[in-house]
């Protein structure tokens, strides 16, 4: 939309006098995007170049000049967003690039790369690269101009004419050409414009020999372009840019041996991650250097990762995790993930190594016991059953000894023991589960009242001791249950199998009637579960295979009276009526 300088002039005046003000007060960031669309829809002015505006032109300059004071002062104040920040420069910098129309001094154009610059850096702080690319194109046109005008002089005064003066702008403007460079280089990268991105990024590498302050600048930028190509999963580029990293920060204090590691262990990665057939041995020399440059647990880890995948040697893998127990920095994790990464069954001699060796140096660690797990997984998983238990007796009397695991650790231990508790029991190896149920028993403290996981644990106890014919054993295991969950019915039916065994029968009624009892009350969820059934109607079988036809009645006139499967309800009457009617004949032969 044209609109003429004046009308251009008092709009944008009004403009300014909202954008000025309080910029808490809730209109001023709607002030703020008005005077934006304002300036983008109106400049450039086609009549600003006519003479007789020049007066106008100086106006609006001088607004413009103010209104970039303003955003200076609010910035440095923290008072407003980078975005509304980067609005304010941007709208400045496009009405002084209109008023440049009239006066294409070097000074007018030396302010407006220098406004420029620091516009299209808001911009990309405020995450806006196309706005920044925008502002930077316009830029660079401007410098470019200036450029040629001070070739032009150089050229007319001769080599031998050639002043200081020109000199100096000359190189004023290699640096701003530098930082235009480096900036549009990192813009492009976020339009995902890589190719462009490097070019110039070699034009900013080409004037470093002038400004040689700034390579550690533009290896950090290099640095942090290969990350985000990385992100992008641009792994050739990525390639280009790291490889540029390392190369400007060798020998740079400012870069030090600890960036110029990380930068070429990503390196490595990303060689890892592109092809790792084709490039494995690229990936180990870059994280050999890395090592070389500065020694670091992650870097020793990846040169490990890669030593896998060659499938090296043991004595080569082996020192390679030498060297890692010798770093001060290694953590408990890193081991961990280590030992995952070394655990195959044909390194499994040095994975116990490398496991005595880290329980030795983390002796003292609040994490050992993690460590001690992994070492029980690993055992359990080379079927070395005599070497796990002999460890498990270690680590349990250290635990009760002052080296006390943690809740969490102690949580991975019995769900260890109980899954290969339950693996033992169901081959019929009762013996080897109950001494996997007793390890889970010996890590346990003070028992308390009500613990219902110590109950489950004395019952699995006592099954693995009835399946044993050990009775007193399991006795004494039922009743450590019994005082943990008195209102157990697994509990009763285990005493209740127990005494059949033992041929008492009134305990055996005694607990039968306890377990109808229980049977009968409605469970959290609000009615009888199908398991209580259950467990009654198995007592009715075994009492019947042991021949205690009254104690089997007991329990089917539970199950007719109180069921809910009409199924079951049938079967156990069928079952019942059976019994009586053979009792009756039995009592008296010939009559029904």
């Amino acid at each position: 939309m044209e609109i003429d300088v004046v009308t251009f002039l008092s709009q944008f005046k009004a403009l300014c006098s909202e954008v000025t003000k309080d910029p808490s007060t809730t209109t001023w960031s709607v002030s703020v995007d008005s005077c934006v669309k304002h300036c983008d829809q109106s400049l450039p002015l086609p009549e600003a170049t006519k003479p007789e505006h020049n007066k106008v032109l100086s106006e609006l300059e001088g607004l413009a000049v103010e209104l970039w004071n303003y955003s200076v002062a609010i910035k440095t104040k923290g008072a407003v967003t980078n975005s509304s920040n980067a609005k304010i420069r941007y709208v400045a910098f496009l009405v002084l690039e209109c008023c440049g129309q009239k006066d294409n001094s070097d000074h007018n154009g030396k302010r407006l790369i220098m406004m420029g610059l620091k516009s299209g850096r808001a911009w990309l702080d405020a995450g806006q690269p196309d706005l920044a690319e925008k502002v930077f194109s316009k830029t660079e046109k401007c410098l470019k101009s200036i450029q040629k005008s001070v070739i032009e002089r150089k050229l007319a005064t001769g080599e031998s004419g050639f002043s200081e003066t020109l000199e100096r702008q000359k190189l004023e403007l290699e640096q701003d050409l530098f930082t235009l460079s480096c900036y549009r280089a990192e813009t492009l990268v976020a339009l995902c414009q890589p190719d462009d991105a490097l070019q110039y990024m070699m034009t900013a590498k080409d004037l470093l020999p002038k400004f040689p302050k700034q390579a550690g600048f533009l290896c950090m930028l290099c640095y942090n372009t290969g990350v985000e190509l990385y992100r992008q999963k641009l792994f050739c580029q990525t390639i280009i840019w790291l490889r540029e990293s390392y190369e400007l920060g060798k020998n740079m204090n400012t870069i030090g041996p600890r960036n110029q590691a990380r930068t070429l262990r990503l390196l490595a990665n990303v060689y890892l991650d592109h092809n790792p057939e084709e490039n494995v041995q690229n990936a180990l020399n870059a994280v050999s250097l890395a090592n070389t440059e500065h020694s670091h647990p992650a870097g020793i880890y990846l040169k490990l990762k890669i030593l896998m995948l060659e499938n090296a040697d043991n004595d080569v893998i082996k020192r390679c995790m030498g060297e890692l127990l010798k770093v001060p920095e290694l953590t408990v994790d890193l081991s961990l993930h280590t030992l995952q990464l070394v655990n195959k069954p044909d390194r499994l001699e040095l994975v116990m190594w490398l496991i005595e060796e880290l329980l030795r140096r983390f002796e003292h660690s609040p994490d050992l016991g993690r460590l001690m797990v992994t070492n029980t997984e690993v055992l359990l998983e080379a079927g070395m059953h005599k070497e796990v238990k002999e460890f498990l007796e270690f680590c349990i009397n250290a635990h009760h000894k002052g080296k006390t695991l943690d809740f969490a650790v102690k949580k991975q231990f019995h769900i260890i023991f109980w899954e290969q508790a339950a693996i033992a029991f169901e081959t019929e190896d009762f013996q080897s589960s109950l001494e996997w149920y007793n390890f889970s028993l010996a890590l346990y403290g003070q028992s308390n009242p009500g613990d219902l996981t110590l109950a489950k644990l004395q019952r699995n106890r006592a099954n693995c001791y009835i399946a044993l014919k050990a009775w007193d054993k399991a006795n004494t295991a039922i009743t450590e249950s019994l005082k943990c969950d008195p209102n157990c019915r697994q509990t009763q039916f285990i005493l209740f199998s127990l005494a059949l065994q033992e041929n008492a029968t009134d305990k055996a009624c005694e607990a039968l009637r306890k377990l109808c009892s229980l049977s009968a009350v409605p469970t959290s969820a609000g009615d009888a579960t199908s398991d209580s059934s259950g467990l009654v109607a198995l007592a009715a079988q075994q009492a019947l295979d042991c021949e205690r036809v009254d104690t089997a009645c007991v329990a089917l006139e539970h199950l007719v009276a109180g069921g809910t499967d009409p199924v079951q309800v049938l079967k156990a009457l069928r079952c019942l009526v059976r019994l009586k009617l053979t009792n009756a004949e039995q009592e008296e032969p010939g009559k029904l």
